[in-house]
């Protein structure tokens, strides 16, 4: 059984420094587990958190924040706003969690796993077509591999942890990226937590504690 958890941070240029860079360190990187989640072969569980000065909302308090206000701004009435409000949780909730019967289905930016005997190995890929700035150059694995999509391309491909059965890993990296409308930078940090393990229902905080693996790709971004 494979449980991964994606956590993602989204800030923008006033909580690029000072008090706000600080309070970033401080942002936990994992989560406690969904109680209702039940046993898959694969479970992913995302989580979006959005960074207001020192404050960290979560995806839910950052929609209903924005919709309430995009709402005022044309005049909807409360009722209308309202109703778009429980559309988007919906929406929202059913994306929270994933199902799968093997890691092979998977297709989540910048990670690679494969299945090697009884372990699991999971690649750092980085993805240029999904991928912010700065580009992760560097060793490529596949270079010379005429099977793989990596064949001949300069950007970063390697291995990051081998996963035995009961093992914890995660993978941190971050970037900037354009916002399609105003043309700003905009920053986030990525997280993967991925517990291999052979047990049963997982408890709540079976992600709360320090991962066996740790892999980072953290770039200055400027």
């Amino acid at each position: 059984m494979l449980l991964i958890q994606e956590v993602n941070l989204t800030w923008h240029k006033p909580e690029r420094g000072g008090a706000a860079a600080s309070a970033r360190q401080q942002f936990p990187l994992a989560y406690v587990w969904p109680a209702e989640s039940g046993l898959h072969n694969v479970t992913l569980h995302r989580l979006n958190f959005y960074q207001e000065g020192e404050k960290f909302l979560d995806s839910v308090t950052e929609m209903r924040h924005s919709l309430q206000v995009c709402g005022q701004k044309m005049a909807m009435p409360q009722s209308e706003i309202d109703r778009r409000i429980s559309q988007r949780l919906w929406q929202m909730q059913k994306y929270e969690q994933q199902f799968y019967n093997s890691a092979d289905e998977l297709n989540l930016t910048n990670l690679t796993l494969a299945y090697c005997g009884e372990n699991l190995q999971v690649d750092f890929c980085y993805d240029e077509q999904r991928s912010g700035r700065p580009m992760r150059r560097g060793r490529n694995k596949d270079f010379n591999n005429r099977h793989s999509r990596m064949l001949g391309r300069d950007c970063l491909n390697e291995n990051a942890f081998l996963l035995a059965p009961g093992q914890y890993g995660r993978l941190i990296w971050n970037e900037r990226r354009v916002d399609c409308d105003t043309g700003g930078w905009y920053y986030q940090l990525h997280v993967y937590n991925l517990l291999y393990t052979v047990r049963g229902v997982p408890v709540n905080d079976v992600l709360i504690r320090e991962p066996d693996f740790v892999y980072e790709q953290l770039a200055d971004l400027y």
